[in-house]
């Protein structure tokens, strides 16, 4: 997992706890949780769980999240999160892009 996608997938999963305790409007959710639009957040909330954030506050089930370096299940009832001990460790990979090139000459 690209570390892109890991902050994201921690976002949406922190996002998701908002939906469920909150009744805020989906877009003041995506805005807080760094999205720049509604349509960005749905598109990255349907990518990582096939469902639209609207719809799953109308019906939740559910699902699984990243929240302070555990993979967690959030139940759609509330009430405490335990961490999933089954969980595999995740693996971040960070590559250094140059620049460009520099050559001295003198």
């Amino acid at each position: 997992m690209s570390l892109r996608s890991y902050l994201r997938l921690r976002r949406l999963s922190e996002a998701v706890a908002a939906l469920r305790d909150d009744d805020r409007g989906i877009l003041e959710v995506a805005i807080e949780f760094g999205f720049s639009s509604q349509e960005a957040f749905t598109r990255a909330f349907k990518a990582a769980w096939g469902t639209a954030p609207g719809a799953w506050r109308s019906h939740p089930r559910p699902l699984e999240l990243l929240i302070r370096r555990y993979a967690v299940t959030l139940s759609a009832e509330g009430g405490s999160m335990e961490t999933n001990p089954k969980v595999e460790k995740i693996e971040i990979s960070i590559q250094a892009v140059p620049a460009g090139v520099h050559r001295h000459q003198g």
